[in-house]
C-alpha cells in the first residue's frame, strides 16, 4: 500500500506567500522598512507598501507560525504513516494465509480489513481538513497583527495608506484617502444623464406637460 502523508500547502486567507514550515530559519530582528511612495493622481496623499511574505519571512511571529505548523504537520504525517504501514502489514498477512481459512472466516476477515482501509482514508481527509484550518487561523492571526500594526505606523507617520505589495490589499486607509462619496455624486450624475437620453418622446412630453402644470398652478 502506498504511504499517504499530509499534504501540507499553506493557505494565505489575506497574506500569501506564507514561508516554507519545511524550513525554519533563525530570525533576525524584525525591522519596519520605510518603503518608497507608490506614484498616485493625488500629490497629497502619502501611501507606502509591505511585503507580507516578507513579514512571514522575518518576523518573529511568523517564525513561531511556520513552527507549530511544522511540528503538527511532521507529527500527525508520521502518525498516519505508521497506521499506513501497520495496515499493510495486515494485508501482506492475510494475503498468505487466505487460502488456508474457511469461507466465512475469510469474509469476516475481508469486511474488517476492508474497514480499516476505508477507516484509514477518512482520518488522512480529517487531518488535512484539520490542518487546513490551522493554517487559515495563523493567517487570520498574522493578517490581524500585519494590520494593527500597520495602523500603528501609519499613525505615528502622517501615512494616508498602506498596501500589501503581495496581496495589492489595503491594509490601513485614512478618512482623507476616502473618496466614497465622491464616487456616489458621480455615478448618480452619469445614472441621471443616461436616464435622461433614453427617455421615449412620449416621457420627456409628459414630464414637461407636469412641469408646466405646476408652473401654471404656481
Amino acid at each position: 500500500m502506498k504511504n499517504n502523508k499530509i499534504v501540507l500547502s499553506l493557505l494565505g486567507l489575506s497574506l500569501t506567500g506564507m514561508a516554507s514550515v519545511d524550513k525554519v530559519t533563525k530570525v533576525p530582528e524584525a525591522k519596519v522598512a520605510d518603503k518608497p511612495a507608490v506614484k498616485v493622481a493625488s500629490p497629497d496623499l502619502k501611501i507606502r507598501v509591505v511585503d507580507a511574505f516578507e513579514v512571514m519571512q522575518k518576523s518573529l511571529l511568523g517564525a513561531e507560525i511556520t513552527k507549530e505548523l511544522s511540528d503538527t504537520n511532521q507529527k500527525w504525517a508520521a502518525e498516519i504513516t505508521l497506521k499506513g504501514k501497520e495496515l499493510e502489514q495486515e494485508l501482506l498477512a492475510f494475503d498468505s494465509k487466505k487460502v488456508t481459512m474457511s469461507e466465512s472466516a475469510r469474509e469476516k476477515e475481508e469486511r474488517r480489513l476492508t474497514k480499516a482501509k476505508r477507516d484509514y482514508q477518512v482520518s488522512i481527509e480529517e487531518k488535512n481538513q484539520e490542518f487546513q484550518m490551522m493554517q487559515a487561523k495563523s493567517s487570520e492571526r498574522m493578517l490581524k497583527e500585519v494590520r494593527d500594526n500597520s495602523t500603528i505606523i501609519a499613525r505615528a507617520e502622517n501615512i494616508d495608506v498602506i498596501v500589501d505589495r503581495t496581496t495589492g490589499q489595503i491594509l490601513y486607509s485614512s478618512e482623507s484617502a476616502n473618496v466614497t462619496n465622491k464616487l456616489v455624486d458621480a455615478m448618480n450624475i452619469k445614472f441621471a444623464a443616461n436616464q435622461k437620453a433614453t427617455a421615449t418622446p412620449a416621457t420627456v412630453l409628459a414630464d414637461n406637460k407636469k412641469t408646466g402644470a405646476h408652473t401654471a398652478a404656481a
